[in-house]
């Protein structure tokens, strides 16, 4: 009868490597690869974590951005000895580069700060420090010219939640820091090609009520570069590292990730660019490493175990051998034994 040469196994080692090598390979293997798709999966999803916990903290920054950058103007553009100046036929330069511009950029680290007068004509402008020609505001106009539309009341897009619109409710969810008095638009704007975050504010007495204004208050104009002071601070204080601001996204084989910047509106400005931790991938690559180690120590002592169950199987074997060959030459001597008498009578 043909049997499966599966089952046909007779010599020792063929029975040693299919019931007891083969087998302990097999879960030995199964255990490796399942370890290693669980430290991998794991890997995975704590850096996907660690990236949503940046990208979170990178765009809570940048709204604080906005929001600051409006509440250091309040201190300015409502305030008395400021409203008056500027509202002079010719306002006094040095005053308000003591009082207004090297203030701002001093304690609040704006870039740039520009006074225009009720028909948005440029009165006065800092930059960097420095007192500049007030028609750099030709340069940065395209990118604030929605904020001094909305600032101006003429506009009846809804507040964002980083302003105080004139006639218009503040946004359910304002994060906004300054007083009901102030009137002013606040967005991420593009300023000449640089991703910036812009504020545009009516200048008024602290005296006066945002009820009595009219629109046509002289504005004050504040701007932050994103890829300044805001990349030191997430890099100081969040840990996120080589965060900068680019045109384009990062290419996805590369280590850095990128997030799309726009205007509340949705007008695409840039991404936010950075390298994120990869707790996981770190994790990983020690365990690996040190795993490595010990998971090769784990498979020399299977194989010595393997070797010598292998060893004591086959004496066994030996040892059955011999005693069914004395087996059968011990039948074969009785049966010698038994038929001899018969063959003497």
């Amino acid at each position: 009868m043909y049997q499966f040469p599966l089952f046909n196994i007779t010599r020792p080692r063929q029975r040693f490597f299919v019931f007891v090598a083969l087998p302990a390979i097999c879960l030995a293997g199964a255990l490796v690869v399942f370890g290693l798709w669980s430290l991998w999966v794991t890997a995975e999803n704590s850096d996907a974590a660690t990236r949503d916990r940046q990208v979170r903290e990178v765009r809570l920054a940048i709204g604080a951005t906005l929001d600051e950058l409006a509440q250091s103007q309040a201190g300015i553009a409502i305030w008395d000895p400021a409203f008056a100046e500027v509202s002079k036929r010719e306002p006094d330069l040095d005053w308000l580069d003591q009082n207004v511009g090297t203030w701002l950029n001093y304690v609040f680290n704006h870039e740039i700060d520009i006074i225009v007068d009720g028909q948005d004509r440029p009165l006065y402008a800092m930059e960097n420090g420095v007192r500049v020609n007030p028609e750099i505001l030709m340069g940065v106009q395209k990118g604030v010219a929605f904020l001094i539309t909305e600032a101006r009341g003429r506009s009846s897009a809804p507040a964002n939640p980083h302003e105080r619109l004139p006639n218009q409710k503040i946004h359910p969810q304002s994060t906004v820091r300054t007083s009901p008095v102030a009137v002013h638009a606040t967005d991420l704007v593009d300023i000449e090609g640089k991703v910036a975050a812009a504020s545009v504010m009516r200048m008024m007495p602290d005296s006066q009520i945002a009820g009595d204004t009219t629109g046509t208050e002289p504005l004050l104009i504040s701007i932050r570069y994103l890829n300044t002071s805001l990349m030191q601070h997430l890099q100081r204080e969040r840990g996120i590292v080589g965060a900068r601001v680019t045109k384009s996204p990062a290419i996805e084989s590369s280590a850095m990730q990128s997030v799309a910047l726009s205007s509340w509106d949705g007008e695409p400005i840039g991404y936010f660019t950075w390298r994120p931790e990869m707790p996981g991938q770190a994790i990983l690559r020690s365990v690996l490493l040190q795993g490595g180690v010990a998971l090769l120590a784990l498979l020399g002592l299977l194989a010595a175990l393997t070797a010598s169950v292998g060893r004591l199987m086959s004496k066994d074997a030996k040892s059955i051998r011999r005693l069914e060959e004395a087996r059968l030459e011990l039948q074969a001597t009785e049966t010698q034994a038994l038929y001899l008498p018969t063959m003497t009578r």
